[in-house]
């Protein structure tokens, strides 16, 4: 029963975190909002973190391209319903459980979290990332890298321009997952792949979707 609740909690949290990439993606910063961009955000955010903490790390950091984006197109009053309907998601989903604070910030799970936050070593994003490089890319990462780096190099030259909407996908899926596993790499008691399921498709996507 264990391990079914355990598999279960973390395909959640892929499904979560995946559904919250979708919204970004689906409804561009530069285009209108409707009503369904800030309820999809809302309900992600409680459910995601409902789900696992852990989803706080990578909803941030993809929250945080996302305002970065909104401010650049000086949408001011996007920016503030925006902020307004995550607040509201974090607000509902710690009144729904309580006791998110404190597992955070006073259990026994936190403190060693923030305890090895502060170490300074980078070997466990190391071995993080070579969990990711064995799983997904056969060991072959950083071959496939510059390969795509060639490509768009040559690309670069050939058509003088960048695609913008090209980049701002890429940007909010590559970035949320560099800053997710160097997170997860200092604040995860175990240095397993459980961990870092949630990002390993967008890791995919992010490396082939170019």
């Amino acid at each position: 029963v264990n391990n079914v609740m355990l598999f279960r909690m973390y395909v959640l949290l892929t499904v979560m975190t995946n559904f919250l990439v979708i919204i970004f993606i689906k409804y561009k910063p530069w285009k209108q909002h409707t009503k369904w961009f800030y309820i999809s955000l809302f309900f992600t955010i409680i459910g995601g973190m409902q789900t696992q903490y852990y989803f706080s790390v990578i909803a941030a950091s993809v929250c945080l391209i996302y305002a970065v984006y909104l401010l650049y197109y000086k949408k001011i009053k996007e920016l503030i319903l925006y902020v307004i309907t995550g607040l509201a998601g974090v607000g509902v989903s710690i009144a729904v459980f309580p006791a998110t604070l404190d597992h955070i910030f006073e259990g026994y799970r936190g403190e060693e979290a923030f305890q090895s936050f502060a170490d300074s070593s980078l070997s466990n994003v190391k071995v993080l990332f070579e969990i990711f490089n064995r799983q997904l890319f056969g060991n072959m990462i950083l071959l496939i890298v510059a390969i795509i780096v060639i490509l768009l190099i040559v690309s670069l030259c050939k058509n003088n321009k960048v695609n913008s909407e090209i980049v701002y996908i890429m940007l909010q899926i590559t970035l949320p997952v560099v800053i997710y596993l160097c997170v997860i790499s200092k604040v995860a008691p175990y240095l397993t792949d459980r961990y870092i399921f949630n990002v390993s498709g967008l890791l995919y996507i992010s490396v082939f979707g170019i």
